[in-house]
C-alpha cells in the first residue's frame, strides 16, 4: 500500500509571543476564555462553551470567535433571535447547536463551521443573510425547520432543486459549503448565494459534486451525469468503508491539538482507467518557537 504524507502550513494564527510549553497552552489559545450559564458574555474576542448555555431573549454577539467545546451545547429557544455580527462559532466534534424555538441570524461576514452536530427542530430558523455556513466531513446536519438565505430567500426549496434530479437527495449525506454575500466586487466571491455539496460516506467526502447558485433569484444548478447511486454502489462504498477502518491516525503529541479527521476521496480518474485516490487527512494546531500555526497532515492510504 502506498503512502505519502505531507505537511502543510496552511496558517499562521499567533508570533511574537512566548512559546506555549505543551499542548494544553495551544488548547488554551484557541479555546479562549470559557462562557458558563451564570455568568454573562465574556469579554474576550475568543470564547468556549464547555457546558450549556441557552439563549431565551434577543441577543446579538459582536467581533467574537467562539468554540461549542465537545460536549458543549449553544440552544436557542423560548422564540428568541441570536445574531451574529462578524462572528465566527466552530462547532468541535462532540458539540452541539440546537434550534429549538428560535433563529440564528448570521450577518456582516458571519461564519457557522460544523464539526460536530447542528439541529433546526420546528419552528426553529437559521438565516444566513451575509456569511458562511459549512458542514465538514465530521459534521451532522439535522434540519426540520426553516433555512434561509438573503432577503428570507428559502434555501429548503433550492436544495429540493436538486431532487429533480435525484429523487433520493438527501442534505445529511453531504459536505457542505454556503456562501452569502449579498452586495461584491469580487470575482472570486461573486454577489448571489453558492452552495457546493459533496457526496460523503460517513466521514469520506467524495469528489461528487453539486453547485448550486443563485444571483438575483435565477437558479442554476451543476451536476455529474449521474446521480450518487450509480456511482457508490453498495460494494464501492462498504469497500471505502473498510479501507478507512484499516487506517489508524498518528497519536498526538504534546504539541498538536487535532481539530478536524476526516477523509478525502478521489473517484473521477477511474475515468482514465487511473487508480482512484483515498487520502486521510487531520487539520491540526501545532508550535513551532514562537509561532501557533495550523497543518493538514495528508497520508495516502
Amino acid at each position: 500500500m502506498k503512502k505519502l504524507l505531507a505537511l502543510i502550513t496552511a496558517a499562521i494564527l499567533l508570533c511574537g509571543l512566548s512559546a506555549p510549553a505543551s499542548a494544553q497552552s495551544i488548547y488554551e489559545y484557541m479555546h479562549g476564555v470559557a462562557w458558563t450559564q451564570i455568568e454573562p458574555l465574556p469579554a474576550s474576542q475568543k470564547v468556549s462553551i464547555p457546558g450549556r448555555i441557552i439563549i431565551t431573549k434577543n441577543t446579538t454577539f459582536t467581533d467574537k470567535d467562539i468554540i461549542i467545546e465537545t460536549n458543549g451545547i449553544l440552544e436557542i429557544t423560548n422564540g428568541a433571535s441570536l445574531t451574529l455580527q462578524n462572528t465566527g462559532i466552530f462547532v468541535e466534534h462532540g458539540g452541539t447547536v440546537k434550534i429549538t424555538d428560535g433563529t440564528l441570524k448570521l450577518k456582516n461576514r458571519s461564519q457557522l463551521n460544523n464539526n460536530g452536530t447542528i439541529i433546526i427542530e420546528e419552528p426553529g430558523k437559521l438565516n444566513v443573510t451575509y456569511g458562511f455556513f459549512n458542514v465538514y466531513p465530521q459534521g451532522t446536519y439535522i434540519n426540520n425547520g426553516k433555512f434561509t438565505g438573503y432577503k428570507g430567500k428559502d434555501l429548503n426549496s433550492t436544495f429540493s432543486e436538486i431532487t429533480k434530479f435525484d429523487s433520493a437527495f438527501d442534505l445529511s449525506d453531504y459536505v457542505v459549503y454556503l456562501r452569502v454575500i449579498p452586495d461584491s466586487t469580487s470575482d472570486i466571491f461573486p454577489s448571489g448565494t453558492t452552495i457546493d455539496l459533496f457526496y460523503r460516506i460517513d466521514t469520506i467526502s467524495t469528489d461528487y459534486r453539486y453547485t448550486l447558485t443563485l444571483t438575483k433569484n435565477k437558479l442554476n444548478l451543476t451536476h455529474p451525469e449521474e446521480p450518487p447511486s450509480k456511482i457508490y454502489t453498495p460494494e464501492l462504498t462498504e469497500s471505502l468503508r473498510a479501507r478507512a477502518e484499516q487506517y489508524t491516525a498518528p497519536a498526538e503529541n504534546y504539541a498538536h491539538i487535532q481539530r478536524q479527521s476526516y477523509f478525502l476521496y478521489y473517484h473521477n480518474a477511474t475515468k482514465n482507467n487511473e487508480a482512484d485516490t483515498l487520502i486521510a487527512e487531520t487539520l491540526s494546531y501545532f508550535t513551532d518557537g514562537e509561532i501557533i500555526a495550523s497543518n493538514v497532515t495528508q497520508e495516502y492510504i
